[in-house]
């Protein structure tokens, strides 16, 4: 599924069932099994409960990250001219 929602790209959702929990982890199953910390599911999630994972690529976020990591580079290329730091 693919759906595009205020530039945030929505590329997949899936569903899990919770299927047992091994101490602070969570092992949620679907056609492939992944394990998450527990701490991240809601308080009353119990094992037999279906969670629904999304992934999404936010734009906004990424040119953002982009432009802060950018700047930092330039700061640190501008000291390391004056001799300040040494890359």
């Amino acid at each position: 599924m693919v759906l595009v929602q205020k530039k945030v790209l929505v590329l997949l959702k899936m569903r899990f069932v919770i299927d047992r929990f091994e101490g602070d982890i969570a092992v949620l199953v679907n056609d492939v099994t992944i394990n998450i910390p527990k701490s991240i599911l809601p308080e009353y999630a119990k094992e037999g409960d279906i969670v629904i994972i999304e992934l999404r690529i936010d734009r906004e976020e990424t040119e953002k990250l982009k432009r802060e990591i950018k700047n930092k580079i330039d700061r640190l290329i501008e000291r390391e001219e004056k001799g300040d730091v040494w890359l």
